[in-house]
């Protein structure tokens, strides 16, 4: 289950929130920076993310329940033109 919506989009109040649970990972992400989610998904499961160039400023909001971090990350940046 997934959704993002709002691409672009000022932050009102931005909220954020990765946790992975029995191996199982979820982000939650309200009007949030691309990059704030990728530092935070990387904060909490120990994934390396790069970037090539200045880090991603385009909003979003997203809740992603995936079956791996890497799923998740997918998911993440699908539809955004980042790999």
């Amino acid at each position: 289950l997934w959704l993002i919506t709002g691409v672009g989009q000022a932050s009102v109040g931005s909220v954020t929130e990765v946790k992975v649970v029995g191996g199982r990972a979820h982000i939650q992400a309200t009007t949030t920076s691309v990059s704030e989610v990728l530092d935070r998904l990387s904060k909490t499961t120990g994934m390396k993310i790069v970037y090539d160039g200045a880090p991603p400023s385009d909003r979003l909001t997203a809740t992603i329940a995936a079956g791996s971090e890497t799923e998740a990350l997918s998911r993440l940046l699908e539809g955004l033109g980042l790999t």
